[in-house]
Order: C-alpha cells, then structure tokens, then sequence
C-alpha cells in the first residue's frame, strides 16, 4: 500500500506499476476510474488513487460499501 503514496505524487506510471499488478480489484473500481478521468483528464487518476489509499485505513469491503 505505501506504494500508493508514491504514485500519488506521481501518477503517470500507475498503469505500468509492478507493484501492483497481481492486484484484483472489484469489478466497481474500473468504472469509478474511469468516470473519473473523464470527468477531470488532469487530475482523474491521481484522484483514483486517493480512493485506494483507503484501503490504507478500511477494509475492501468498506471501501467498496462506500462507493455504493
């Protein structure tokens, strides 16, 4: 999870990251990132990031319960 904090700073490589690669997600984590970029190209991952840092606190399943 610390690796978050890193591609926080800088998102860019996130997509490429191997960290986290072998990392499944919810199926419902795909359309929030998306929406997300599409609502703010500049900001949008960086900003998807910051909902998985959540996961640095709660569990999946609040995190998941939260986006609902």
């Amino acid at each position: 999870m610390h690796y978050l904090a890193m591609r926080e700073r800088k998102p860019g490589g996130f997509d490429h990251a191997k960290p986290l690669e072998q990392w499944k997600l919810p199926d419902c984590f795909a359309p929030l990132r998306r929406r997300m970029e599409a609502d703010d190209p500049t900001s949008g991952t960086r900003s998807f990031i910051r909902v998985l840092r959540l996961l640095e606190r709660f569990s999946l399943e609040e995190v998941t319960a939260g986006g609902e």
